[in-house]
Formats: C-alpha cells, structure tokens, sequence
C-alpha cells in the first residue's frame, strides 16, 4: 500500500531540544476493476527528533486533550508502553504511529479542545511536549481521509490509546 494523501501539522514551536512532527495520512491501492482509489487505512504518525547533545530515554507517552487551558485527560497506549523505555541518540528520532480512527475518537467526545503529545524520560522527571493543537481540526481532518475506508489493513506497527487516565 502507499500514502495517498498526507496533512503535516507543525506541533512543535517550543524549542526545547526535542522536535514533535505530526503526520495524519490515509493509505491505500488503485481498484483497476473499478477504476477508484481505495483508502485502506487512516493513520497518525509522530515523529520525536533527539536535536540534544546527549540521548534521551521515553519511558512514558500520552496524548494529553486540554479544555480551556486545563489539561482534563490524559490517554496512553498499552501496546506501546511495552515497547518502552525507547532510548533516542543525538540526532536520530523515534517515530510512532496511532490509527486514525482512534485519534478521532478521543477529540470526538469533546468541543474546542486542544491535543498535546507528551513524553517523560527515564533519568529525571522531565518531560517534553508538542504544542498544543486543535483537536475539533484533527477530527475533521481524519473524517475528510477516512473517505472510502474499508479496513484497517495499515502497512506499519499502529497503536490505539487505551488506557484513559482523568486528571
């Protein structure tokens, strides 16, 4: 399958070392039969780039939903908490993928909030974060890529946010 269509968003303007890249994109293949492109799968990518002269090790992920400035939820993944602690060199970037639907989902059951993806590391209390996105946007980006969505046949390792944790 390849990327038919792709929405980068820049989540990252805080400058603190660490990179968030945000990538929602469908993918998919050409029906000869019926002359039409099938969209196969709708996916959200994150990309943490390591721009610190030293490694970083994520021992934990969240997608935080904030309302009127205050964070109110905080979702994390089950399957990828175990691929965690992740350790990202200088100069290298960890890349993950959720699907789509699911992101959905979570903004969904809220109006006017914003999203933000935030990780701590291992060695100290610290954490790192994106900026802080529209989340009513991510729906209707997602829903304009779900068009024609048969299945969830994605090409990579997605992961859901199953553990919902309420602030």
């Amino acid at each position: 399958m390849t990327i038919i269509e792709r929405i980068e968003y820049d989540i990252d303007k805080i400058h603190d070392g660490v990179d968030f890249k945000m990538l929602l994109f469908n993918e998919g293949k050409y029906d000869k039969e019926h002359l039409r492109t099938i969209i196969r799968n709708v996916g959200l990518k994150l990309d943490i780039v390591n721009r610190l002269q030293a490694p970083i090790e994520v021992d934990s992920m969240y997608l935080g939903i904030f309302i009127q400035k205050k964070l109110i939820k905080l979702y994390s993944s089950s399957q990828l908490s175990i691929q965690l602690p992740k350790i990202i060199d200088p100069g290298k970037q960890f890349t993950v993928f959720f699907y789509g639907w699911d992101v959905r989902e979570k903004f969904e059951q809220f109006k006017n909030e914003q999203g933000m993806f935030i990780f701590s590391i291992s060695d100290s209390k610290r954490t790192f974060h994106s900026s802080k996105f529209d989340g009513d946007n991510i729906e209707k980006e997602v829903t304009y890529l779900e068009d024609d969505e048969l299945a969830n046949w994605g090409s990579q390792e997605y992961y859901l946010f199953d553990i919902d944790t309420k602030v």
